[in-house]
């Protein structure tokens, strides 16, 4: 579960994570991508925005190593792979959810052949720097 830090989207850093944030310039933090296989899901409201939940250890995990990294909102700058298509975008903490959450965009949905409640492969590695 995300920390409650990210209530409101604020994000306080702690003295340790100030140091390792401000010491390093990297582009790619982590040279391990994360893979996990989601289920594409619409957000209900006006806008037809689809996402997929990444699995909860998965988030623990990435808030435990990349969390310092946040920008607005919590959100972490991702590199991504689904099926055959990369792109970059970000990933943002759902306290609702519990987890970040994915968006996917049209383009990937139709290039990949993608519809609500479709099981698609992921291959996540969180970026920075850019």
């Amino acid at each position: 579960m995300l920390p409650n830090r990210y209530l409101f989207g604020y994000h306080k850093l702690p003295a340790h994570r100030i140091r390792r944030a401000c010491s390093a310039t990297v582009l790619a933090v982590d040279a391990d991508p994360y893979r996990f296989d989601a289920e594409l899901w619409e957000h209900q409201g006006t806008a037809a925005w689809f996402f997929v939940s990444l699995p909860e250890e998965l988030a623990d995990d990435i808030d435990e190593r990349c969390g310092h990294l946040a920008a607005g909102f919590g959100s972490l700058r991702v590199e991504l792979t689904i099926g055959s298509t990369t792109w970059r975008t970000s990933i943002f903490p759902d306290t609702k959810r519990g987890t970040y959450v994915l968006p996917v965009k049209k383009q990937v949905r139709t290039a990949e052949g993608l519809d609500e409640g479709s099981t698609c492969s992921v291959e996540l590695r969180v970026v920075a720097g850019e």
